[in-house]
């Protein structure tokens, strides 16, 4: 008697694919067709953007008779936020806020809409398919990988620190509405120091992280908010516009800057000059207000 096969194997096809803004964990989303007893289902998993290395995790899966790619897109918020935006007749069977295998993790954001823009998840498609990066870019995205990553795997120790040896709190009159400026200690050691700065119309949250007793990353978030905050607070901080900027520096140079803003390209050295003496400026006052009080 012959063994017959009633149904197809799924088909998965991969819509779309994108590396976070160094090149170091990639997100996918992929279409697996449905056949006469089970709807489309769309997949969005993480992974890293090293060929070499595969290992991969499911963020979001949901399920649809009717809907098509149009209506499911992700795109990177920030170098640690991804945004997945998805037709509310979606169902929705996995669905992850935070990943447990991406290194750095990944925290996930989710938006329901009617209808998701077509015409934006087609040009992302389109320069998904056309994109090919020279040597040059993939050379130096590797080398920025490598030249990152003890950074990161630092900010990462020092906010995993749970008790301080010493943290000391100052006042700061350099804005409309002040703010506070926070020190945190270990072992005699400066580790870490957040900024809060209020104004009128936004807020600025700073954080500077040191290595072996120098700056070395810069995580700064601007909140600008549409209207007056006295005059409508909720509205005001809900709809606000997010600006966050990373600065890595390594041996008191400014070596790569991170705006959500932009595509991820580095930036012109005449730009990171003038970020960079910024920014350093901007430590050295923190420590001599810290040392005058």
């Amino acid at each position: 008697m012959q063994n017959f096969q009633i149904f197809d194997e799924p088909n998965e096809l991969r819509i779309k694919q994108e590396c976070d803004y160094e090149g170091l964990r990639k997100i996918t989303l992929s279409k697996i067709e449905g056949n006469a007893v089970t709807n489309n289902t769309f997949k969005i998993i993480s992974s890293n953007c090293d060929e070499k290395n595969t290992k991969s995790e499911i963020l979001f899966i949901v399920s649809s008779s009717h809907l098509t790619k149009k209506e499911i897109d992700f795109n990177w918020k920030s170098f640690d936020t991804l945004i997945i935006e998805y037709h509310k007749d979606f169902e929705v069977f996995t669905q992850k806020t935070i990943t447990d295998k991406a290194n750095p993790k990944i925290v996930i954001e989710y938006k329901i809409t009617p209808e998701v823009n077509p015409k934006k998840q087609d040009d992302k498609q389109k320069e998904f398919a056309e994109k090919d990066d020279t040597k040059e870019e993939i050379v130096y995205k590797e080398y920025m990988s490598e030249t990152l990553k003890p950074i990161r795997e630092n900010y990462q120790k020092i906010n995993s620190i749970t008790e301080w040896t010493k943290i000391d709190k100052i006042k700061l009159w350099e804005t409309t509405e002040g703010g506070t400026a926070t020190y945190y200690f270990n072992k005699d050691n400066l580790k870490k120091i957040e900024v809060v700065s209020f104004g009128e119309t936004g807020k600025k949250i700073s954080q500077y992280y040191t290595m072996e007793k120098e700056l070395s990353f810069v995580i700064e978030k601007t909140f600008n908010y549409e209207k007056p905050i006295i005059t409508d607070t909720i509205n005001a901080v809900e709809n606000a516009e997010i600006v966050e900027e990373e600065s890595f520096f390594k041996n008191g140079e400014l070596i790569r800057q991170i705006n959500n803003q932009d595509c991820g390209s580095p930036f012109a050295k005449d730009y990171l000059l003038e970020e960079q003496n910024r920014v350093i400026n901007e430590f050295n006052k923190l420590n001599n207000k810290l040392n005058k009080e």
